[in-house]
């Protein structure tokens, strides 16, 4: 995600994670910031408890999706070491915002890993995960990631008609909003053979889909989704 920060300087942060070979592949959760103005990594960010400049590591297994709040929170979500998903928050240092869920940390509802998050105009995080048999959940947390937000379909989650997940790789789930906080979740099914994409209000009601088999796309046999823009 790119940004400029209060004093307009052109910044750009990454997530993801570090395997360690050394350690039976250990997967240990990675964060980057980054100058663009400057082409190098920002100091300002990170740097604590033994990791390097510019970079935070460690806090949960691996990091998937990252995006920013208007009010400058960094929102991170990916795999706990549990393989549960979880949801963090930083601060402009790159430090765990204790301000958020708790202790920096939402242990979400999700017992399987998050791949993909968004916010939406009210910085609430609206994310997608497998329910651990094949069913894709929608879900929002409130901006600030004390609880779920129960305007959306009264508990916070709505269980869609998206079935047939396929688990291999586990991250074909996508999230984006529109500029009036409409929902759309996309995810690939039927063993790679098709994705459904579903669009709800903004309350979480009235879901419309679309579905596309690969044939659609040509003599494509397997489909992935990489990103989801509306």
């Amino acid at each position: 995600v790119a940004f400029a920060d209060s004093s307009g300087v052109n910044k750009a942060i990454v997530a993801g994670y570090a395997v360690n070979s050394a350690l039976s592949n250990l997967s240990t959760s990675w964060l980057l910031q980054y100058n663009l103005d400057t082409v190098a990594v920002d100091s300002t960010f990170g740097g604590v408890d033994r990791d390097g400049s510019g970079t935070v590591s460690g806090d949960i297994k691996e990091l998937h999706t990252v995006t920013r709040q208007a009010s400058g929170r960094v929102v991170t979500s990916g795999l706990n070491y549990d393989d549960s998903g979880a949801i963090l928050g930083y601060g402009s240092a790159g430090k765990l915002d204790k301000s958020f869920g708790s202790d920096g940390y939402y242990q979400s509802v999700a017992t399987t890993g998050i791949y993909s998050h968004t916010i939406d105009s009210q910085d609430r995080v609206v994310f997608a995960y497998n329910n651990g048999s094949g069913t894709v959940i929608l879900a929002r947390l409130l901006a600030d990631g004390s609880g779920l937000d129960t305007s959306f379909n009264t508990v916070g989650t709505v269980t869609t008609n998206i079935t047939g997940l396929v688990t291999s790789p586990a991250d074909q789930i996508r999230v984006a909003v529109n500029s009036s906080d409409e929902v759309y979740v996309a995810a690939v099914n039927s063993s790679g053979a098709q994705y459904e994409v579903r669009h709800y209000d903004v309350n979480g009601a009235n879901p419309v889909s679309k579905t596309v088999v690969s044939g659609d796309l040509g003599t494509i046999t397997a489909l992935t989704i990489a990103r989801l823009l509306v």
